[in-house]
């Protein structure tokens, strides 16, 4: 039986796969929704996108949103396409934290980043700047 890629324990170690939970997801959005004010069509990136619970739980919560998946692995596209209005197969930072990924302002990043860059700085650091972008 052949393993669908996206499901591959060893490419999914390869790329340091971390699941969360769909409950855990829709939890922690409905927490942050609330302390935000944000448009009523705003611009919600994924940068580690996966298989797309958070866009899919985005989705639900404001299905007005456009929302962007950015995604490394090819395989997932199939899956982000079903919940996402842009899909970028791409990282979203180098190694040295320098951007690849073509990614419009965004009102919000949602995503579960256990990563950092190479300089150990957290991936968080990076969203932070291209949210203030938008100011």
């Amino acid at each position: 039986l052949d393993v669908p890629p996206e499901f591959d324990e060893t490419r999914l170690r390869a790329f340091n796969v971390d699941r969360t939970p769909r409950p855990v997801v829709r939890q922690g959005l409905e927490w942050v929704l609330q302390l935000l004010d944000l448009p009523e069509d705003p611009i919600i990136v994924d940068c580690a996108a996966g298989e797309g619970a958070f866009l899919a739980e985005v989705a639900e919560l404001l299905p007005r949103s456009h929302r962007v998946a950015i995604e490394p692995r090819e395989e997932c596209r199939r899956h982000l396409e079903r919940h996402a209005h842009e899909v970028v197969v791409d990282f979203f930072v180098d190694a040295d934290g320098k951007d690849i990924a073509p990614c419009p302002k965004a009102h919000l990043f949602v995503t579960n980043p256990a990563f950092a860059d190479r300089q150990k700085r957290p991936l968080w650091m990076h969203f932070w700047r291209r949210a203030r972008e938008l100011v």
